[in-house]
């Protein structure tokens, strides 16, 4: 089997599980502060990790190195506007904690 096939089809069996509980209809999306932030880290691990996919691929295909530090660097802003999310919701959990 071919290294990338045989490699993707790991990935597939260990991700599809994650891929349920990141759905939209996720019963942790709209939960407490704590399984939020779980839910919004685990979003941006999948994206990120299928964003290395198709960049590793794009770079074998093209040979344009650069793709990898533009991929890279997507991400890097992707993962730090999460981080974002996750500090509103926990300041927003804070404040209705606080004025009940």
């Amino acid at each position: 089997m071919n290294p990338l096939a045989r490699y993707l089809s790991i990935w597939l069996r260990e991700h599809l599980p994650v891929d349920r509980a990141v759905s939209p209809n996720s019963r942790y999306r709209d939960g407490e502060v704590h399984l939020r932030a779980t839910w919004i880290f685990t979003r941006a691990d999948l994206i990120a990790n299928i964003a290395v996919i198709l960049s590793g691929i794009a770079v074998l295909v093209t040979e344009i190195r650069a793709l990898d530090l533009i991929v890279g660097a997507g991400i890097g802003l992707y993962v730090i506007r999460e981080a974002f999310e996750i500090l509103s919701d926990a300041r927003e959990s804070r404040a209705a904690a606080n004025s009940s």
